[in-house]
């Protein structure tokens, strides 16, 4: 214990362990700084609930893993952000759902690719636009359908059917039929 002016301090050492038990409730008022270093391991067991009064930051130097026996859930009164420095996975061993409330955009600089093992249904209110910007192909088993951006259409199969409700209209400045 030292109380000399401007170095005051009070220390405690336990040469092994050091427990505390406090049968009711404790409360520890910092007014400036507070650190605290642990050696190797920390365990802190909060009964019911863990409260930050205003603004909390966490930085883990390294490696951070977190368990959750049940249930997470993740509650933001404005803005979430993130930022991954590399690499993202994500894993859902059942069902994952999304709801967006107003738009939603995304911005891929490389490859986009989505891979469907069974069907995959599309439900537009309004309208589609799809741009694509050198080529695009449809293929479906034996037939193909391509456009091109110098606006050759091909169309390839085993049978082609037209069948036009009302009528089919043609104009072209030459047809062929082999």
């Amino acid at each position: 214990f030292e109380d000399a002016t401007a170095q005051e301090l009070l220390s405690i050492h336990a040469q092994k362990d050091m427990k505390t038990k406090v049968l009711n409730n404790r409360m520890t008022d910092v007014v400036v700084d507070h650190t605290e270093t642990v050696g190797k391991g920390q365990t802190v067991t909060v009964g019911k609930e863990k409260v930050a009064g205003h603004d909390q930051k966490t930085t883990v130097t390294n490696d951070r893993e977190v368990t959750v026996g049940n249930d997470q859930k993740l509650d933001v009164a404005h803005d979430h952000h993130t930022t991954i420095g590399n690499d993202q996975h994500l894993d859902v061993t059942n069902d994952r759902h999304a709801t967006v409330g107003n738009n939603q955009s995304s911005d891929v600089t490389g490859v986009d690719t989505q891979n469907v093992k069974k069907s995959q249904m599309i439900t537009i209110g309004e309208n589609y636009t799809l741009t694509v910007k050198d080529s695009l192909t449809i293929q479906v088993g034996k037939s193909l359908l391509t456009m091109k951006k110098d606006g050759t259409v091909t169309l390839n199969g085993v049978k082609i059917l037209l069948n036009g409700e009302k009528d089919i209209k043609q104009v072209s400045g030459k047809v062929n039929i082999n």
